[in-house]
């Protein structure tokens, strides 16, 4: 049995949600056409294409985008934290120097 590693980050796991999402719009507008939340006759009918089309629509944005727009939050969490971490390992008080003189060899010695 292979595993599935679900990533925010990742694209491959937001299009698989954008295929099952467009699938079950069918099945959502067949179940309210029958609960009779459209009209009916033809009305109804293109009352349940807008519906699918509608739902289609919205998944397809959501699940394309949503990659893309958590990658740019985490790339911009990422520089903050890298952002973060250069000021508190700067040098305060009397640490190191930020560039160390080569080492040079004690008077009589040979290089």
């Amino acid at each position: 049995m292979s595993a599935v590693r679900l990533s925010p980050l990742r694209n491959k796991g937001w299009l698989r949600f954008t295929m099952v999402g467009t699938a079950l719009t069918l099945p959502a507008a067949a179940l309210e056409h029958s609960l009779g939340y459209f009209s009916d006759g033809t009305q109804g009918l293109a009352q349940a294409s807008e519906f699918v089309g509608a739902g289609i629509a919205i998944v397809l944005i959501v699940g394309l985008s949503a990659a893309w727009v958590l990658n740019g939050f985490a790339v911009k969490q990422q520089r903050e934290d890298e952002e973060g971490e250069e000021s508190h390992s700067s040098p305060s008080r009397g640490g190191a120097p930020a560039h160390p003189q080569p080492h040079r060899p004690a008077p009589g010695q040979k290089r």
